[in-house]
């Protein structure tokens, strides 16, 4: 059999055929890496906020143990800092001077990320202290993670 005679062979690819699957073919690609991007982008992005979340959260524990079992408060700048007696009978002071975290004059903060809030000390009854944190990533207005907790003092 020739293959001219062949209707299959003679038939061939008209040029109309192959510029339609190719624009078929850049459309899905297009969407298939539209999509790939935007779950990069959103995977940085979940990366950056457990970072802030993290780094938070270390503040705020660190505070809360020696808060938590400290004898005397006072709060001071108009609540931008604390100072306080804890178990060893050390005057120590957190502040938020700017955008970090000190204690002393030692940052607890990460050098990535840019840290405000207040402390809030109860007036009367159980002594009771409200710590309010918000991380941001330094550069950037967003992402924030905001971080809240009371204590309770244990007085023995």
């Amino acid at each position: 059999m020739n293959r001219k005679d062949n209707k299959f062979f003679s038939r061939g690819i008209v040029l109309a055929e192959l510029v339609v699957a190719l624009a078929i073919f850049l459309m899905v690609l297009g969407i298939v890496v539209s999509i790939f991007v935007n779950a990069v982008r959103d995977q940085r992005r979940n990366f950056l906020v457990q970072d802030l979340q993290d780094n938070g959260r270390y503040m705020m524990e660190t505070m809360i143990k020696e808060i938590r079992m400290s004898t005397f408060i006072s709060l001071e700048g108009g609540g931008s800092k604390i100072r306080i007696i804890n178990q060893e009978n050390e005057t120590v002071s957190y502040e938020f001077p700017g955008t970090t975290l000190t204690r002393e004059t030692n940052s607890i903060s990460s050098s990535k990320v840019n840290v405000t809030g207040g402390f809030y000390v109860a007036p009367s009854g159980q002594s009771r202290v409200t710590i309010r944190i918000v991380v941001k990533p330094v550069g950037q207005a967003t992402p924030e993670v905001k971080l809240q907790n009371t204590i309770t003092l244990r007085k023995y």
